[in-house]
């Protein structure tokens, strides 16, 4: 098993790749679609978490971040901190929302998803996110399971609670992953 770390958008740079490396990280997962686009209103140091209005607007997730230049770039920018890209996940809907709905941009949008992926290469809905310790499933159970299985892929901790601190989303990540790492290394 690898112990990877989830990456939105605005997280893609040196400080977040190093704070995972700190963390255990060895992979990465990353969102190049921006899933919280606000606007203005759009705190950078945020985590979409979701609440009343939801995670925001999908959208702004400019073109060239599925460029092969840009995809080769970020892969180089977090072998340089120490991470492996391991995943891209999700399309920017503005990309497929016509191939769902049968519109008459679908022909298009679906050469241009696959244009995207020659380039990259390869309780709902009411609950409450929380620390696996404190939610409803075994995770030391799990995690014997895919060793049993010898399982080879990433865990990414995804959507982790943010605590009540001045870095709230940073020490619920930390939190998780060497919850996370201490079960690997058992």
């Amino acid at each position: 098993m690898k112990l990877g770390f989830g990456f939105y958008r605005h997280m893609l740079n040196r400080s977040h790749y190093d704070f995972a490396v700190q963390c255990g990280a060895t992979r990465a997962v990353v969102h190049l679609v921006d899933y919280t686009h606000q606007g203005q209103a759009q705190a950078k140091n945020s985590q979409p978490v979701g609440g009343v209005q939801g995670w925001g607007l999908a959208g702004g997730t400019p073109e060239s971040m599925w460029t092969k230049e840009t995809l080769l770039q970020l892969k180089q920018d977090m072998q340089e901190a120490g991470l492996q890209l391991e995943a891209i996940e999700n399309f920017d809907p503005a990309h497929w929302y016509d191939v769902l709905l049968g519109g008459a941009q679908r022909q298009r949008q679906l050469a241009h998803l696959q244009q995207i992926i020659r380039n990259v290469g390869g309780k709902v809905p009411h609950y409450t996110e929380t620390f696996f310790d404190d939610g409803d499933i075994d995770m030391r159970r799990i995690v014997g399971i895919w060793r049993e299985n010898r399982y080879e892929g990433v865990i990414v901790p995804d959507h982790t609670p943010q605590m009540s601190c001045g870095a709230p989303w940073h020490a619920g990540m930390a939190y998780a992953m060497g919850c996370m790492k201490a079960l690997f290394d058992e």
